[in-house]
């Protein structure tokens, strides 16, 4: 009886630890994707500025200006996939 006790102790330690290790890594894993997403957020505003202050069919020399409104729609798309993340 006593080996089961001190075996059973040994696993609620063991879990306790893996707990706090998958906390641990949640809590890195939340706070790395709130800076992805105010990073991307603030390329994509200034993509639409650059945009706006840059009219024509090419922007940067011989950057297509669709190449850069296909880069504001994946953005804008992955914006709206972290919506519901609480930062």
């Amino acid at each position: 009886m006593k080996g089961v006790v001190i075996f059973l102790c040994f696993v609620v330690v063991l879990l306790s630890g893996l707990t706090t290790y998958q906390f641990q890594e949640g809590q890195e894993a939340h706070e790395a994707l709130c800076a992805f997403t105010v990073d991307l957020q603030a390329r994509h505003d200034n993509t639409v500025q650059f945009l706006k202050d840059n009219p024509g069919d090419f922007v940067l020399g011989n950057v297509p200006r669709e190449t850069l409104e296909a880069s504001l729609a994946n953005q804008a798309a992955t914006l709206v996939s972290l919506d519901g993340l609480t930062c």
